[in-house]
C-alpha cells in the first residue's frame, strides 16, 4: 500500500513516525509550508487519509518487531546465563541537570551462581520439568436437612 503514497506523503509520514509532532513532520515534507496553523490543518487532513495513516501503522509495527524480543531469543539468552557464559553489559551515566552523557562505558561479566541457577530454574518450568500433579477427589455426599416435623397431611 505504501507504493501508492507521493514521495511528499511517505515524507510525512516517516518524519512523523520519527517525531511523533505531525505539523514538524508536515513542514519539513513541504518546506513552502511556513504557517503553523497552515501546517496543523494539512498534517491532520494527512493523517487521516487512509493510504497514510495505513503506512503509519505499517511501519510502526515493523519497528516494533525489530525491538522486541522474541520468544526464542530470550531462550537462548536465558540458556547462555545458564551455561555460565559471558554476557555482555552497557551503562551510561547521565548528569540531569546538563543533559549531558558524562560517562558510557561497555563491558563484559560472568553470571553468578545464583544467576545461572535462576536461569536454570526457569529453563526448566518453561520446558514443563516441573509440573506439578494434583488429582483432587470429590465424592458426593448426601446431605440430609430436617426442619421441624414432617407431616404429609
Amino acid at each position: 500500500m505504501s507504493k501508492e503514497l507521493t514521495q511528499k506523503q511517505r515524507r510525512f509520514a516517516d518524519e512523523y513516525i520519527i517525531s511523533g509532532n505531525a505539523t514538524d513532520a508536515y513542514k519539513k515534507a513541504y518546506p513552502n509550508v511556513t504557517k503553523d496553523t497552515t501546517a496543523n490543518t494539512n498534517s491532520s487532513r494527512l493523517l487521516s487519509n487512509a493510504k497514510v495513516s495505513s503506512y503509519v501503522s505499517e511501519r510502526v509495527k515493523e519497528a516494533e518487531g525489530e525491538r522486541l524480543m522474541d520468544i526464542q531469543e530470550a531462550l537462548m539468552i536465558e540458556a547462555s546465563i545458564a551455561r555460565g557464559e559471558v554476557q555482555k553489559g552497557y551503562s551510561k551515566q547521565f548528569d540531569r541537570l546538563t543533559k549531558e552523557v558524562i560517562r558510557e562505558t561497555d563491558y563484559e561479566f560472568t553470571p553468578s551462581i545464583e544467576e545461572r541457577q535462576r536461569s536454570l530454574d526457569h529453563l526448566l518450568k518453561v520446558h514443563g520439568a516441573f509440573i506439578d500433579k494434583k488429582q483432587i477427589d470429590q465424592t458426593n455426599h448426601n446431605i440430609e436437612i430436617t426442619i421441624g416435623d414432617w407431616n404429609e397431611d
